[in-house]
């Protein structure tokens, strides 16, 4: 059973995190996700990303085109193309008109990202600029620019999360990436969503 196949499965009781809006729509959480591969984002943010899928939120991985995706959906989250990106971009300013239906709660991208694409630098750009997005990225996050805005947290997964994980990188073929704390970088004072179990670090 996949992490999205369980979270369905715990729907009726746990609940999904979504907001009723008017007439038929609802907005559900959505958290998209900026990766250079899928081992990668497994490793760095496996555990967190199935639990945000095990809670019930929608979560999408942009990969390069041709990257397993695999692992992936073992963690019960959604592959997609890197070329979507600029679609992602108009989502986010999207929130910025009150057009909330499809726009991102959380943003996470791989730092090494960021300046080696415009395309990702854009979406950061625009999460950035509005304070009710979730902003998280992992890997070497420069002290100066957007990184001048982050703190560095250490994210314990439930055991589920580190369950997929485990499963997920033996889909990948990475069985000698350890299971243990995932450590990421979030915007300071922003909102705290459920799928996480943070111990903060110091400021940076």
């Amino acid at each position: 059973m996949t992490a999205q196949a369980l979270a369905e499965e715990l729907a009726p009781r746990g609940g999904s995190p979504s907001v009723e809006l008017s007439g038929d729509e609802v907005f559900r959480h959505r958290l998209h996700v900026i990766a250079s591969s899928a081992v990668d984002v497994v490793a760095a943010a496996g555990g967190w990303l199935a639990d945000r899928a095990l809670t019930g939120w929608d979560v999408f991985v942009y990969l390069p085109d041709g990257e397993e995706s695999l692992p992936l959906r073992v963690l019960g989250v959604t592959p997609c193309s890197q070329g979507d990106l600029s679609t992602l971009a108009a989502s986010v300013r999207r929130e910025h008109r009150r057009k909330r239906r499809y726009a991102p709660t959380a943003l996470a991208v791989d730092a090494a990202m960021i300046d080696a694409d415009p395309a990702v630098r854009r979406c950061i750009d625009s999460a950035m600029a509005d304070v009710s997005t979730e902003v998280v990225m992992w890997g070497a996050v420069p002290a100066a620019g957007v990184g001048a805005h982050l703190v560095q947290t250490s994210c314990r997964a439930s055991s589920a999360g580190l369950a997929f994980k485990s499963h997920a990188l033996k889909a990948a073929l990475a069985t000698d990436v350890p299971c243990g704390d995932e450590i990421l970088h979030t915007r300071a004072s922003q909102p705290t969503w459920v799928g996480c179990f943070p111990r903060r670090e110091a400021q940076r």
